[in-house]
């Protein structure tokens, strides 16, 4: 049986992991202070094994896909029993990553799902009841794009639920907690709940308020100073800009789905001001079919075709972006009403090789910010936030401390 001083363990997946990994394990033990509370262990991939190792008892840990994309996950006795077990496994892994498609290197996210699911049901077959438990950590939640099933079933409209699927698939391999930040569908947590695992939610788009530096273990003045901002990574650019004077800045609510989240910033961003929804761009989309859809201005939208401040700066917020559709149509009618100067701030940036071609033709936005939560080609120009590793760090602490109140 364990005891308070369980120590939580790193396991980093791919190899493309590896880096994020370190640096989640060097936040915890350094600016949360974990010390030896902490561990990493980092897997191999197939071309690092040594060779010469046999497949025995001593063999390291080795993630990766054999030539044909079949899951490899191999691990010796003596890590499994010296190493892992007892421990509190938190595996960070990249759920997408769409660099390299078209070659031997490329790892779709089924791959990557089929890959994690590896790992978890390795572990679990091999210490049942001797892993207190199992935590995955991804910045980017992948298989949530068709999470209104319901709202297209009344209209005849049949998805495949892969929500459902992929918590379910994850919960019988002996998962108990994910961790992901700002999930395209808030439905995680429920359907995560009915299989009987937490889904741990970061809000990049929070505010300093809404954070307790306690939770985190964080006293010292100093130390909270230094990991708080990249808890709130939006606000704290929003603050800058707002220290370089400006003061005309008007946040956009693309659609239905990202009002709650607008609403929110906003009221944060102008808690000051008597009515900080004067400040806020609210626009109805309705999407038609595959390939359309029409926008235009709530009809209580305090800004609209009317009175668009031609010397503000637009910024509109939202949780993904793939080919920029929406972020584009959004743009052009802002601008053709008068606004000169838009930017796009997201947190995933989940554009395909196929789609770079029309983002860099996209002229309708001056900038797109994004946070660091899936590696991403260069050549899309976006500005990133490199903040994913502390939003992740800061998540599990809260996580493993509430599981060691727990034993």
């Amino acid at each position: 049986m364990q005891n308070h001083n369980t120590k939580l363990l790193i396991v980093s997946g791919l190899k493309d992991s590896r880096e994020l990994s370190e640096k989640v394990y060097t936040i915890l033990k350094e600016d949360y202070k974990m010390g030896d509370g902490i561990e990493i262990i980092r897997a191999l991939s197939r071309d690092e094994v040594p060779k010469g190792i046999l497949k025995d008892h001593k063999a390291p840990l080795v993630i990766d896909f054999f030539p044909d994309k079949e899951v490899q996950c191999d691990v010796g006795r003596n890590m499994l029993k010296d190493a892992i077990r007892g421990k509190h496994v938190a595996i960070i892994q990249y759920l997408y990553n769409p660099t390299n498609i078209g070659t031997e290197e490329y790892r779709s996210l089924n791959d990557r799902f089929v890959n994690t699911v590896g790992i978890l049901r390795k572990l679990d077959q091999n210490l049942k009841n001797e892993l207190p438990q199992t935590t995955l950590v991804a910045p980017y939640i992948t298989y949530l794009r068709s999470h209104s099933i319901e709202k297209y079933e009344k209209v005849g409209f049949f998805q495949f639920d892969s929500l459902s699927f992929m918590v379910e698939t994850y919960a019988k391999s002996g998962l108990n907690n994910m961790i992901g930040i700002d999930p395209h569908s808030r439905k995680i947590k429920d359907i995560a709940s009915d299989f009987g695992m937490e889904f741990g939610d970061i809000n990049p788009f929070q505010s300093g308020r809404s954070i307790n530096p306690a939770k985190l273990g964080l006293i010292n003045k100093n130390d909270i100073e230094k990991v708080m901002p990249n808890l709130r990574p939006y606000m704290t650019r929003f603050k800058q800009l707002q220290e370089q004077d400006e003061d005309k800045i008007y946040i956009v609510s693309l659609d239905d789905g990202t009002e709650n989240r607008c609403e929110n910033f906003t009221n944060r961003a102008y808690e000051n001001k008597e009515n900080p929804y004067e400040m806020l761009v609210y626009i109805l989309k309705e999407r038609l079919s595959y390939e359309s859809s029409r926008i235009a201005f709530k009809s209580f939208s305090m800004i609209n075709e009317d009175n668009i401040d031609k010397e503000g700066r637009y910024i509109l917020l939202d949780d993904m972006f793939a080919s920029g559709g929406s972020v584009d149509k959004v743009s052009t009618m802002l601008k053709s009403y008068g606004a000169k100067y838009i930017e796009a701030w997201v947190v995933h940036a989940v554009t395909a090789p196929s789609q770079i071609e029309k983002v860099k033709r996209m002229n309708s936005v001056d900038k797109i910010v994004c946070l660091d939560t899936v590696i991403q080609d260069p050549e899309l120009g976006f500005e990133y936030i490199h903040a994913s590793a502390d939003l992740l760090a800061a998540e599990l602490y809260k996580v493993h401390q509430k599981f060691l109140s727990n034993r």
